[in-house]
């Protein structure tokens, strides 16, 4: 969910995954907005407070590069992501979601 906000928002981000998520996904989508140019991400295993000062000071003395992150971040975004999750769980259950929305559902 932290990632979803930080797109949808369109904020820059230092990611610190947590080693023991389940299937690594902290890690694994923490990659793909790295990857994406919207992210830093920092190994959990080797952190220090010296290198954590060096990835903040070393976005924030160039704007340029903030920007660019930041709309990176923004272009990750999906505004449809809920409307997704829904219709996969239809999916998952048999049924057609078009014929279980809810009112005012788009």
């Amino acid at each position: 969910m932290t990632i979803a906000e930080l797109t949808v928002c369109g904020k820059p981000a230092i990611l610190i995954p947590l080693p023991t998520a389940i299937y690594n996904h902290h890690a694994l989508n923490a990659q793909v907005m790295q990857s994406d140019g919207a992210a830093v991400v920092l190994s959990q295993t080797d952190l220090s407070g010296a290198r954590l000062v060096r990835a903040i000071t070393g976005i924030l003395q160039e704007p340029e590069r903030l920007h660019t992150m930041s709309t990176n971040s923004f272009a990750m975004r999906r505004i449809d992501a809920a409307e997704v999750i829904v219709r996969e769980c239809y999916d998952v259950m048999g049924r057609r979601h078009e014929t279980n929305r809810s009112l005012g559902a788009v």
